[in-house]
């Protein structure tokens, strides 16, 4: 909702911002899952798990910086 927030809610940024969100919650949910989910493997289970919830991290506030370039142009 970043581009509908810097553009005070006009136009099409609140539309663009909410057809975005399935996609960054799909990463945010695919890289908190594994946080409570025990691994099949014990060994490097801790690094996966980190780098899943890094990605997940990174694709939803990625999706921010979309938004906010949507509101730019």
């Amino acid at each position: 909702m970043t581009g509908a927030i810097a553009r005070n809610c006009h136009g099409c940024c609140p539309a663009f911002s909410l057809s975005l969100l399935p996609y960054c919650g799909a990463f945010l949910v695919g890289g908190t899952l594994p946080l409570f989910i025990k691994l099949p493997f014990q060994w490097g289970a801790s690094a996966v798990r980190m780098s899943l919830w890094v990605l997940g991290l990174l694709g939803w506030f990625l999706g921010g910086i979309v938004s906010y370039a949507h509101a730019l142009c």
